[in-house]
């Protein structure tokens, strides 16, 4: 059977999510599935069908240790918020104990995503991300915040409690997702190949590859698996269950949950819909300039299919989603309990989420994600905006100052940089800044002297030689950018250090192994790869091919 492309596997697999979400597969005769011996009869609330069971350790899971020290190297990794994670545990184990479910797992950790996301994996870890606290955090919302909060944990809780990491459809989402990675890092390495410098190619050409791999990077991080339809009408029954046994309201509770996150679906299916239209526009007309080399045409094109794909992915229905939810809460509940909307005010939720180190973190991740889109769009212009915002927030903060809370920021700015460097696009000089307002007359107060201008390299360096930066990211395209240049070992001192910073995670094996096997290290390589094969067996493909690439 020959190997599906890029595009062909992408889109088959998303056609296949998209039908899963649909209808779930049929049960061979005599077969019951979880959602049977969990879910059948009709007059048990969700819950009232679990108490009393001893919780069943996932068979998916890699050891809590393992999956949190991923998490912690994946994407932009964990937001370093102590008192938040502290207070929301807090709610956990509130629930946790109402659940009457013993030895049921969850510990509550704040992830460094830009939208309103909130995941479990099969250890029973949940990450949800800032940005929750950002939105319960807006004034209008008077009362009820924790009441909110308590209904997310209780939704995830019940993806945890209900089984739904045993199911075929995330050992299914999961392949999916390695496949997704495994084509990616094809892509990224005959890029890297095309702009070593060995293959000399047109000016034009040689920008349209930089903006293609640019490209993979941004789409990489919009990617993913969801649950199936049923398993979050499931997890919302479990969650009014949870939160009615844990003395929380509804309207306040699960309600507004669900309003927020369905209010949040949509705005961010809009903001990747025309992202992703934007992209595709953009590797087109690099195609149209660029018909000089097959191999460039042939990534664009697999870029564009696969941009594709991803614009004609489907999501669920929020409007059923919550009459399905209201429907369940009426069947199984008081009515004076739906309708009471008088949450007390969460007096210790906004003594944590509304302090003031809280909320310039908040402030600091906002920022840096701001420029994070208006580079993402890789226009001139949005370019050139994130250049002067990033410059701006970077110099008030002052490179010495770098650290876990605000290294976001830096990388957004060293990313834009550098996209722009190597378009030969010029940053804005700080002296074409907005000057300061003269200081008014009678009033003599020495100015301080102008932060310096924050130089590319320094800012990548500084990223990457301390603890500062939270995710494997600003040390991969430092490795990238080294082994690009010649300087392995350069390279190959940054991975001894991620090496021991991340403790080889599984998210960062693959393209560890790659970076070994470019810089010389065969024999690392092959190490890791027997690691990565005996660790988890579902990245044997993966890790092997990673060694393969030169």
């Amino acid at each position: 059977m020959r190997p599906a492309s890029l595009a062909g596997a992408l889109l088959l697999a998303l056609a296949g999510i998209c039908s899963a979400q649909e209808t779930p597969p049929a049960q061979p005769a005599g077969e019951s599935n979880f959602l049977s011996r969990f879910f059948g009869g009709a007059d048990k609330t969700q819950l009232s069908k679990l108490r009393g069971v001893p919780y069943q350790t996932s068979n998916q899971a890699i050891g809590v240790d393992l999956d949190l020290l991923d998490r912690r190297a994946a994407g932009y990794g964990l937001v370093s918020a102590p008192a938040l994670e502290q207070y929301a545990n807090a709610v956990l184990r509130k629930l946790k104990e109402a659940s009457g479910i013993p030895g049921l797992p969850g510990t509550v950790y704040i992830s460094a995503t830009d939208d309103m996301a909130a995941q479990t994996t099969a250890d029973g870890n949940i990450f949800i991300s800032y940005r929750w606290f950002d939105n319960l955090n807006n004034p209008r919302l008077k009362r009820g915040q924790e009441d909110t909060l308590a209904a997310l944990l209780a939704h995830e809780l019940g993806h945890i409690a209900l089984g739904h990491h045993n199911s075929d459809f995330f050992a299914n989402a999961a392949k999916w997702a390695q496949s997704y990675y495994a084509q990616a890092m094809l892509v990224k390495a005959a890029l890297e190949k095309k702009l070593d410098g060995q293959i000399p190619l047109p000016e034009q050409a040689k920008k349209n590859l930089v903006k293609m791999q640019y490209v993979v990077e941004i789409i990489d991080s919009m990617a993913h698996p969801a649950w199936k339809r049923g398993q979050e009408e499931d997890a919302d029954a479990f969650a009014i269950d949870l939160t009615h046994a844990a003395g929380y309201t509804y309207q306040e509770g699960v309600k507004r949950f669900l309003e927020l996150n369905n209010s949040a679906e949509e705005v961010q299916n809009q903001r990747k819909t025309a992202r992703l239209a934007a992209l595709q526009a953009d590797v087109d007309a690099s195609l149209k300039v660029g018909k000089v080399d097959v191999a460039i045409n042939g990534i664009g094109t697999q870029l564009s299919q696969q941009l594709q794909g991803l614009l004609t992915a489907t999501h669920p229905d929020s409007t059923a989603r919550i009459t399905k939810t209201s429907a369940y809460a009426e069947k199984f509940y008081p009515r004076e309990w739906i309708e009471d909307a008088e949450a007390p005010v969460s007096d210790q939720y906004r003594k944590v989420a509304m302090s003031k180190d809280n909320l310039e973190l908040i402030e600091m991740y906002n920022g840096a994600f701001e420029l994070e889109g208006m580079f993402a769009s890789l226009t001139t212009e949005g370019v050139r905006e994130a250049l002067g915002k990033g410059e701006k927030l970077t110099r008030k903060v002052g490179l010495k100052n770098v650290d876990r809370n605000n290294w976001l920021l830096f990388y957004e700015y060293a990313r834009t940089m550098r996209y722009a460097s190597d378009l030969g696009q010029q940053a804005p000089l700080a002296s074409a800044l907005p000057a300061a307002p003269p200081p008014k007359a009678g009033r003599k107060k020495a100015s301080p002297a102008a932060a310096p201008v924050l130089k590319l390299e320094e800012v990548e360096e500084a990223l990457t030689v301390g603890e500062t930066a939270m995710s494997f990211k600003p040390y991969q395209d430092r490795i990238k950018l080294a082994l690009q240049s010649g300087h392995s070992d350069l390279a190959l001192s940054i991975l001894a250090r991620t090496d021991k910073k991340f403790e080889l995670a599984r998210s960062t094996l693959p393209g560890t192994i790659g970076f070994y096997a470019r810089a010389g290290k065969a024999e690392r390589a092959t190490e890791l790869v027997s690691l990565c094969q005996k660790k988890y067996i579902d990245m044997r493909d993966e890790c092997a091919k990673a060694s393969q690439i030169k």
